[in-house]
């Protein structure tokens, strides 16, 4: 089995009763969840169905512990596809005293014989987006989960940087009101949900924000920004999705380009989690507990109950040696994606900028990113090099872009590159 994603989601309660109505509550979502797949007679805490969904068959599993450590709900999901690909689902959900964790994973195999890697489409669980949606309260650990919500530009600086953040944060651009993709923070939310915060600026919020951050640290012009966790002390990492690099996965994929960098998001979140997140050590607790519970009748059972917490603190400790080195390696595999791509970065995020205002007879260069219903999106951009240039009197839609653009129209000449492909090349003699 290779595992795809993992969550780590939290609730803390004032009062013992509230934390158990809520207990039952996160149960009872789960259970109609498996029976919306198609496994009937629950009750009866196993068993086979035909899948309803995509999937054909599948199998579930429920088990039920509570002891003086503390009650967990142990979910077990298996669904195979027509390709004969299987896929897994684990839900645990612990209680102790006024406290809540559920912990997911998702894992897949394939019967796939070649040598060769397997494409697994993954989107977040509906069991894990439904009970984030349902509850206001919910955190990763101790931090409270972003679902799609608009937030103020202090704010929003003050999270990139802070030692505390846990989750990625992503930063989605607009330019006259429109995102790279129609509905793209949107969509980017729903499919990470619970993993990631996803944020939306405009353009006065894109300048604002780069007046506090920085150039280099900030998101304009229609680009994504995926900002990791800091971790301490560590400084900050970042990949920036810039209007030319999503131009790209427009060009090599435009039937559905939007598909194609939802994935790549993901696959960056998923993988991410699944070596930072690890199993709550209170459930392994509670369970190893239960286990021991079989042993009464034998003479050595405090030797055998000293034994086992022993063994539970020294995994404890090594899962948690784990995550650090396995974050450790994520802040070193950017490092060195950054040191590899700084230069060539940077310059492109001045390509895209406005960073000086027009003068009468300068020469500015505007490529076309996508359409809009009344005119072309555009973005100021160097010189593409060939001297094909062509009188553009009808271009009405890029005259329109330019203006919005740069919030004039009184340019001298309006010429097209007769060479250059791929959504169009402009030069404007102002």
């Amino acid at each position: 089995m290779t595992i795809l994603c993992k969550y780590y989601l939290s609730s803390n309660f004032d009062a013992d009763q509230n934390c158990e109505n809520r207990f039952m509550e996160y149960n009872s979502d789960i259970v109609d969840w498996i029976s919306s797949k198609g496994a009937e007679f629950i009750s009866d805490n196993d068993g086979l169905f035909k899948s309803k969904t995509k999937r054909e068959t599948g199998i579930f599993q429920i088990k039920k512990v509570k002891n003086k450590n503390g009650s967990v709900h142990e979910y077990y999901l298996e669904e195979k596809d027509k390709l004969k690909r299987i896929f897994s689902t684990k839900i645990f959900v612990s209680k102790t005293q006024r406290t809540i964790v559920i912990y997911v994973e998702i894992s897949a195999f394939s019967n796939n014989k070649s040598i060769g890697p397997d494409r697994f489409q993954i989107f977040c669980p509906k069991i894990v987006g439904n009970i984030i949606n349902k509850y206001d309260d919910i955190l990763f650990k101790k931090e409270k989960i972003s679902i799609f919500d608009n937030i103020d530009i202090d704010s929003i600086s003050n999270f990139i940087f802070s030692e505390e953040r846990e989750l990625p944060l992503i930063l989605v651009s607009e330019v006259n009101g429109e995102e790279s993709f129609k509905n793209l923070c949107k969509n980017l939310s729903s499919r990470l949900i619970g993993l990631a915060h996803v944020f939306k600026i405009n353009q006065n919020e894109s300048w604002e924000l780069t007046n506090k951050i920085g150039k280099f640290n900030s998101c304009y012009n229609n680009s994504v920004r995926l900002y990791w966790p800091r971790g301490g002390n560590f400084k900050l990492y970042s990949l920036l999705f810039s209007q030319q690099k999503l131009q790209s996965i427009i060009e090599k994929n435009p039937e559905n380009p939007k598909a194609i960098f939802l994935d790549i998001m993901a696959n960056l979140i998923f993988d991410a989690s699944t070596i930072s997140i690890s199993k709550p050590p209170i459930i392994n607790k509670i369970l190893s507990l239960n286990d021991i519970q079989f042993h009464k009748e034998s003479h050595d059972i405090e030797k055998i109950i000293e034994e086992n917490f022993i063994l539970t603190e020294k995994i404890e400790s090594l899962e948690t040696e784990i995550i650090a080195l396995n974050k450790l390696l994520i802040r070193e595999r950017y490092k060195s994606y950054e040191s590899e791509n700084s230069n060539k970065g940077d310059e492109n995020s001045h390509e895209e900028d406005k960073t000086e205002e027009i003068k009468d007879g300068d020469i500015c260069f505007y490529k076309k990113t996508r359409n809009s219903p009344r005119k072309d999106i555009l973005i100021r951009i160097k010189d593409c090099g060939h001297n094909t240039w062509e009188g553009a009197q009808k271009a009405d839609k890029a005259k329109k872009g330019v203006t919005a653009l740069e919030g004039r129209n009184d340019w001298k000449n309006f010429y097209h590159c007769a060479t250059c492909t791929g959504g169009g090349m402009w030069r404007v003699d102002w």
